[in-house]
């Protein structure tokens, strides 16, 4: 058979490029898997070539399952004889017959080969309400294309309840380090891609008169960009409308807080921040789940903090959801004792295993699992270590 599929999702605001996201990879390859990373609009050296960017939610979600559409389209289309399944040319013959003409065939041989998600950070929120989508208004049930479709996945120091983790950035000494490093990355984003939310502004013919007979104001009668309204996201339906960005908050704002208020919020559809934080916040759809999902979270996490971690998810949904909680880790740490400097090799061998193990992943296909066993014991859902 194929070898199985794993799509990364970095942190907010990161890519391909990242350290993590690159050691994954490698330990995944080295493994037997393929891998691709998926960098959100304007990460990872990508453009933005309209005026939208990325959420925890929506949006992001559609682009990960268009994103293990194309995947399957044109990376992991089988034989019909790798699969057991009937030659091409008989399912020809059986077309020109009049009879169907075999598109659950096709989707069929491409879903053969398993497709797992994993994220980090935000890219874990993404994960988790990718995975809740999928189980209720994306499945195919409900008539979503079965291409898009994953079949396991990993969600590690995703901020599960966000509102709880943006009061905690606002701590002194979080929002000079934390919360100030993440925003100015973000705004330099946004600020390569203002156009796209700004027009040119003509001065009237007073502004002209007033520039020629005020000291100094030449410059006042030149061009200058203005906000103008653009598109909210096409989710929202027919009359989803238009806003108008704050673009000068987006492209300077010291908090993530700021920018997400400027721009996330009224992009996607929210009155307020607070009310964006609260509707993204994957904790609420844990229990949606109907697909293997590992949600690693470290206790002493600056940012996605131990306190948020919603404890009682685990029990209800322990078919599908295994949480597991480490005494320490940081943020995107899980750095080896021996090796600090190193690669994160142990968060690779659990969440590579995990998956592994979900998928139930025949010898041959992926190396010799021994990460198997990394987990200690697993009680209801809950993994201690």
């Amino acid at each position: 058979p194929a070898r199985p599929f794993l799509l990364l999702i970095s942190g907010l605001g990161g890519g391909s490029q990242d350290t993590y996201v690159r050691s994954m990879a490698a330990a995944a390859a080295e493994r037997g898997w393929q891998v691709g990373v998926l960098n959100m609009r304007g990460c990872g050296g990508s453009p933005v070539t309209s005026p939208r960017f990325f959420s925890a939610f929506r949006g992001a979600t559609d682009d990960v399952r268009l994103a293990i559409r194309h995947v399957r389209s044109t990376r992991l289309l089988q034989t019909p004889e790798q699969l057991g399944a009937e030659p091409d040319a008989q399912l020809a013959t059986r077309q020109r017959a009049g009879e169907p003409a075999g598109d659950k065939e096709t989707a069929g041989r491409r879903r053969a080969t398993p497709v797992a998600v994993l994220g980090w950070s935000n890219g874990g929120s993404i994960v988790n309400n990718f995975l809740a989508e999928q189980a209720t208004t994306y499945s195919e049930a409900q008539g979503a294309c079965p291409l898009g479709v994953g079949d396991a996945a990993a969600s590690l120091a995703c901020p599960l309840n966000m509102v709880a983790n943006s009061e905690n950035l606002r701590r002194p000494f979080h929002a000079a380090v934390y919360d100030r490093s993440i925003a100015r990355s973000l705004a330099t984003k946004f600020a390569s891609a203002r156009g796209l939310y700004e027009a040119p502004f003509a001065p009237s013919t007073i502004d002209k008169a007033f520039s020629r007979t005020t000291p100094g104001s030449a410059s006042s009668a030149s061009p200058s960009p203005v906000p103008v309204p653009v598109p909210r996201w096409e989710g929202l339906g027919p009359g989803a409308g238009t806003f108008v960005a704050d673009v000068e908050l987006a492209a300077s704002s010291p908090t993530i807080r700021g920018i997400d208020a400027a721009v996330t919020a009224p992009c996607f559809g929210f009155a307020s921040v607070d009310e964006y934080y609260a509707f993204a916040s994957s904790d609420q759809r844990l229990c949606l789940v109907n697909r293997p999902l590992l949600v690693l979270s470290a206790y002493d996490d600056p940012i996605a903090i131990g306190g948020a971690i919603p404890l009682g998810c685990a029990r209800e949904n322990p078919k599908h959801v295994v949480l597991a909680v480490t005494a320490h880790g940081g943020h995107l740490g899980w750095c080896e004792r021996d090796d600090p400097w190193g690669s994160p090799a142990w968060v690779e061998r659990a969440s590579l295993g995990f998956l592994e193990s979900a998928l139930d992943l025949p010898r041959g296909v992926v190396s010799p699992l021994d990460s198997r066993n990394s987990f200690r014991t697993i009680r209801g859902g809950f993994v201690y270590f």
